[in-house]
């Protein structure tokens, strides 16, 4: 299958990151699309062999992860992401008999699917303090923490940083240093492992930077000039 990991994703004017079918979406972090963050459906082809497994999404217009003709195909899993899209939908399944759907946190709605989600206890507690890019990485006391469903593993996270015992939910195994290796903001990644931090995984790494350039995405997709970003 392709295998689409650990990208940022925001401000999309659609969907964050789309699928048809034979994909694994792991450890991406998408935030603020106006249609899904993470969204299977047809196009050319009927979807089929789609996993949807430890990602983090805030904020979507639609939903945080919706599914669309999952009725048709097999191989379809959602699990372990952190969904947090209070206001809209944390999860949307049209047609998902076959699929497998657990450990999945965050607020929203959930469509189409009877279990395998669990509300989580509100953004700052879960996915931190930092800027809104950047709030995406689980504090001490997170609802994410070791809550993986065990059916579903990953060896690493979006950092690359190596993922055991029980798991985080998200894209995000928190690390012992309290902090992300990288602070999600514009810019490429680059991957410098974190000696000291915060439990909002902010202190050490340059919040500043973080607020202004927040600040300046906040007000490009305010004012409509800011197109779509992707951040391998």
């Amino acid at each position: 299958p392709n295998v689409i990991e650990r990208n940022l994703v925001w401000g999309t004017m659609d969907n964050g990151i789309q699928v048809t079918g034979r994909a694994i979406v792991r450890n991406n972090v998408v935030g603020g699309a106006a249609a899904s963050g993470i969204a299977s459906q047809p196009n050319m082809d009927t979807p089929t062999d789609v996993q949807i497994v430890f990602n983090t999404v805030v904020g979507a217009g639609d939903a945080c992860i919706r599914a669309s003709s999952w009725d048709v195909g097999s191989g379809f899993v959602i699990a372990n992401n952190a969904v947090y899209c209070e206001g809209a939908r944390a999860l949307r399944v049209v047609g998902a008999s076959s699929a497998v759907v657990g450990g999945n946190v965050g607020l929203g709605a959930v469509e189409g699917v009877s279990g395998g989600f669990t509300t989580g206890a509100g953004l700052a507690a879960d996915l931190g303090s930092m800027p809104t890019m950047a709030r995406v990485y689980p504090p001490a006391g997170s609802a994410l923490r070791d809550a993986a469903d065990a059916r579903e593993r990953a060896s690493d996270d979006f950092d690359g940083r190596a993922r055991g015992g029980a798991l985080d939910v998200g894209a995000y195994e928190r690390d012992a240093s309290g902090a992300p290796a990288w602070l999600a903001v514009e810019g490429f990644k680059v991957l410098e492992m974190v000696t000291s931090g915060a439990d909002a995984g902010g202190a050490g790494l340059d919040a500043g930077r973080a607020a202004r350039e927040d600040a300046a995405i906040s007000a490009e997709l305010a004012a409509g000039t800011s197109p779509a970003r992707h951040v391998p």
